[in-house]
């Protein structure tokens, strides 16, 4: 795994964990449910391009 998918992996349950937080303390608003759910999608994103790539390697 390069620094790169670790940082990105960081960076992007940070985003989700923030969203969340917004909308357990009510503020539902569209914006935030999108955003979080981006940002979910993205984790699976990258979460399946690690597991391909070290399918590949063995």
């Amino acid at each position: 795994m390069s620094k790169i998918d670790i940082l990105l992996i960081i960076l992007l349950t940070l985003n989700a964990g923030r969203y969340l937080t917004y909308l357990l303390q009510g503020s539902a608003s569209t914006y935030y449910i999108i955003m979080l759910v981006l940002n979910i999608v993205g984790l699976l994103i990258v979460g399946l391009t690690f597991m391909k790539k070290r399918r590949q390697e063995t």
